[in-house]
């Protein structure tokens, strides 16, 4: 009874994410230019609040504009408006959901033209050194330092993609084939159907885990609720924060050997962090065989959870599966505060 409803709160959640509103940045920068490239006779309107109208700066060199956004996504969605006071009767140029963040765009007025640029604010830590160790009297990793415990890997952890290439986990984007491996644990590569916290420079304490396989050592960076695989078939994994030195893994050599591997050390870092999904749940991240998932719960009920969000992606739509994140995000957390889901 207890898996059941375990079960069907999980494809709630899941479902419930498709309509679910996006957490979003509160407020927005909007400045005004008189050239195309975005330089000359700069007027901005810093910490515009979201969902009102406000009337923005324009200095001598441009007429009067108002504008009303929001930040789905933390992406500028709205109307500008020509003249103060949102006037609908007045001249607009709609900026709905494409990324402006970096682009210098036009609003083509009867009178005159001018450029624009539009940001969403978001209030994050800057990000430091890639992963900077943390001195502790305990065992166990700090809770985030930002109060947000995520379930990611290190940005700044490796990954092997199907073109030859490799990336940094904080460079891996929805569409790529990364280094994955079947049930029996030979490599394969699987397609990314979503990315966790992309926009996210905030950083938080993890695991930096070392490890051994014959002449070959490196380590992989993980949260302490991400799942590392703990045999060469089926899907066994074992939590980040139950290896200690000694412990057995399992890593990629050779290109596509997988061998079992020692943990030689751990060590507490602070590093920015990523999620990365597979259509597979499965990944090899700097030469570990791990999961897309977390320790919340049994494998196939999270897998099973997750089958609505690759239909969207399957289906083309990216940006409805792109505001589940949030949804997502708090299934996590519910499952781990509420203890929803067992160890």
């Amino acid at each position: 009874m207890a898996k059941a409803t375990t079960f069907v709160a999980l494809l709630v959640l899941s479902a419930a994410c498709l309509v679910s509103a996006q957490e979003e940045a509160e407020v927005y920068t909007l400045c005004v230019y008189t050239d195309e490239n975005c330089s000359e006779n700069e007027q901005c309107t810093t910490d515009v609040q979201v969902r009102q109208c406000n009337d923005l700066e324009t200095g001598d060199a441009i007429d009067a504009l108002s504008a009303e956004l929001t930040c789905p996504a933390n992406v500028p969605t709205g109307t500008l408006y020509d003249g103060n006071g949102c006037d609908t009767n007045a001249q607009t140029t709609e900026i709905s959901g494409q990324d402006v963040s970096t682009g210098c765009l036009i609003f083509e007025r009867a009178t005159e033209n001018f450029f624009y640029t539009v940001k969403c604010n978001v209030d994050e830590d800057d990000a430091g050194p890639d992963e900077e160790p943390i001195e502790t009297d305990d065992d166990d990793v700090p809770e985030d330092a930002d109060g947000d415990d995520e379930i990611c890997f290190s940005g700044a952890s490796s990954v092997h993609l199907q073109d030859g290439s490799i990336k940094r986990v904080d460079e891996i984007n929805t569409g790529d084939m990364v280094e994955s491996y079947d049930i029996r644990g030979k490599q394969m590569f699987s397609e990314v159907f979503l990315v966790q916290h992309k926009d996210s420079n905030r950083r938080q304490a993890m695991r930096r885990i070392s490890y051994t396989a014959g002449s070959v050592s490196g380590h992989i960076t993980v949260s302490d609720l991400h799942l590392v695989r703990a045999s060469v078939e089926g899907d066994k994994f074992v939590r980040a924060a139950a290896l200690s030195e000694g412990s057995v893994i399992f890593v990629r050599v050779n290109g596509k050997d997988t061998v079992e591997g020692r943990v030689s050390g751990v060590q507490r870092v602070m590093t920015t962090y990523r999620n990365i999904h597979t259509m597979n749940d499965r990944i090899v991240v700097d030469g570990v065989l791990a999961s897309s998932a977390a320790d919340l719960g049994p494998y196939w009920m999270l897998r099973a959870a997750l089958l609505p969000l690759k239909g969207l992606y399957r289906a083309g739509l990216s940006s409805v599966l792109e505001r589940c994140d949030v949804a997502l995000h708090k299934l996590g957390k519910l499952a781990r505060g509420q203890k929803l889901l067992k160890a």
